[in-house]
């Protein structure tokens, strides 16, 4: 994902980031939310 791969190139430690902010361009979507995507990257 783009997320894994920004933190892979800045070499960023998932656990130091506090709060993240997301946002989707659709509001109904049938596929998995960004949540549980997110979720699975920050060992959540």
């Amino acid at each position: 994902t783009v997320v894994k791969t920004l933190l892979k190139n800045y070499n960023i430690d998932p656990k130091c980031i506090g709060r993240l902010e997301v946002g989707s361009e659709t509001v109904i979507d049938k596929s998995k939310s960004i949540k549980t995507w997110l979720m699975q990257i920050f060992e959540v």
